[in-house]
């Protein structure tokens, strides 16, 4: 993936990684490993594999740069039923930090956004026939905010944290959770 993209742009001073998979539902009896090995394979290691390519790049390029990754409320607040997937979450959010510590004196910078509830194609069997508000959807409603957030709104704080708005912003998780965290 970073070769291909420098081999596209020739250079890249911004790396968001957005990739992730869901962890279902379910309380810890009836788990297995195998869904801890396919949840923490696809969120954390990938995580990690990028962070190490791109720390790479950037080097070669003479350092500087931000990597944000996208992480959940999740990995801060847990819920029932979410334990898998909150902890691979929570350690994408614990690299994001030790890693910030380790590369701020290259001028490195990273981040995790942590967005709650969001309507995407991944949640959408969650809204089939639904709107975003707490009444028609009870996953919305355990935010203060009693809707889900649009992807545009985890855009914008995604866009912030790799900006120069943010050039002394590193090692921070920003949760876009409609005030899930403050409950």
């Amino acid at each position: 993936m970073v070769s291909e993209s420098i081999g596209f742009f020739g250079r890249v001073d911004i790396w968001f990684n957005n990739a992730g998979v869901g962890g279902g539902r379910g309380g810890i009896e009836v788990r297995e490993a195998a869904d801890w090995d396919r949840i923490a394979s696809i969120n954390a290691r990938s995580a990690f594999l990028c962070l190490k390519a791109q720390v790479a790049q950037l080097r070669v390029q003479g350092g500087g740069g931000s990597i944000l990754f996208n992480a959940s409320v999740l990995g801060s607040v847990g819920l029932p039923g979410t334990m898998i997937y909150g902890a691979s979450k929570a350690s994408v959010i614990a690299m994001a930090r030790a890693a910030a510590a380790e590369l701020g004196p290259d001028g490195i910078r990273v981040n995790t956004v942590s967005p709650s509830i969001t309507r995407t194609p991944m949640t959408a069997p969650w809204f089939e026939g639904k709107g975003p508000d707490a009444d028609a959807n009870p996953l919305a409603g355990i935010t203060p905010l009693r809707r889900a957030a649009e992807p545009r709104e985890v855009a914008g704080a995604a866009l912030f944290l790799v900006s120069d708005l943010a050039s002394y912003v590193t090692g921070h998780d920003l949760r876009v959770d409609g005030g899930l965290s403050a409950n």
